[in-house]
């Protein structure tokens, strides 16, 4: 999609993340001209891999020619935060009148700015201006997770959601298909061979849900539930502390509090709910 720098001309519009408007010849304001913005909503949620559908809520005065109208949608690429300066890279995601479009953004506690632009082609390209706040929460709750490779080198996971797979779920079947490849841009460089699901921390506020893979190459990669971001991998020590040379991983299972790996040098434990890696053999 086409993409190109936007350069906020109010500090207010980068604080507040309202629309801002500017009374000059080519951008109309909330009140003057003939489309006036009378949308509430400010902040939208939506989970990532999800649809998000905005219809305007504007008011077009009689006479109007809307067929005069030209509509563009445009999507901050990262987060807005106090440091982002005023330098923000926009996406323009559609250019329809309502906006349907499937959120490939990370998930984030700080918000993504959703920018419309109607612009009056009739009337010297006279422009009105709308902005919205767009927070990405998780949308990967437990379900059945699938991990396929499409030329036997690297793989992708799918996550399907539904009432006999999921807990506590009453809506249609949902299929997150590609999610790395989605997320991340490409898939995960290695084969997937075997998933293996556990949650660290202790307490539900603070705990991490994990998903293990141990690949085609006796070797493993971890990866957080809430967004599928490699958190460990086996190259470095984010898994295994002082991990001997030519060590292979055979299996892995959950039991109770404590996670194992069994591999080519003796059986590995850590403890869930306070450590996230292993130390030695068992």
């Amino acid at each position: 999609m086409k993409k190109y720098i936007f350069i906020s001309p109010l500090l207010l519009c980068l604080l507040s993340l309202y629309s801002c408007y500017d009374d000059s010849s080519t951008l109309a304001t909330n009140n003057i001209g003939n489309i006036t913005f009378t949308e509430k909503q400010s902040e939208l949620y939506v989970g990532s891999m999800e649809e998000l559908t905005l219809i305007p809520d504007i008011q077009i005065a009689e006479g109007t020619n809307t067929d005069a109208l030209t509509y563009e949608w445009a999507l901050t690429e990262t987060p807005v935060t106090s440091s982002s300066s005023y330098n923000f890279e926009y996406e323009i995601i559609s250019t329809d009148p309502q906006l349907n479009y499937i959120v490939e953004r990370p998930v984030s506690t700080s918000p993504y700015t959703l920018l419309l632009t109607i612009t009056d082609t009739v009337h010297d390209n006279l422009q009105y201006t709308k902005y919205w706040k767009i927070y990405v929460q998780s949308t990967f709750l437990d379900g059945l997770l699938i991990s396929d490779t499409q030329n036997g080198t690297t793989s992708d996971l799918t996550l399907i959601n539904n009432q006999a797979f999921t807990v506590n779920y009453n809506k249609d079947e949902q299929i997150f298909r590609k999610i790395l490849t989605s997320l991340n841009g490409q898939p995960f460089n290695g084969l997937m061979q075997t998933l293996v699901y556990e949650v660290m921390g202790y307490g539900s506020s603070i705990q991490t849900n994990q998903v293990w893979t141990i690949l085609g190459d006796a070797t493993l990669a971890r990866f957080n539930c809430l967004d599928y971001t490699q958190n460990g991998q086996f190259e470095d020590q984010s898994l295994i502390i002082d991990k001997p040379n030519g060590l292979q991983v055979l299996s892995a299972f959950q039991s109770h509090s404590n996670f194992y790996i069994n591999t080519s040098n003796n059986l590995y434990t850590l403890a869930s709910s306070t450590v996230n890696r292993f130390s030695g053999p068992a």
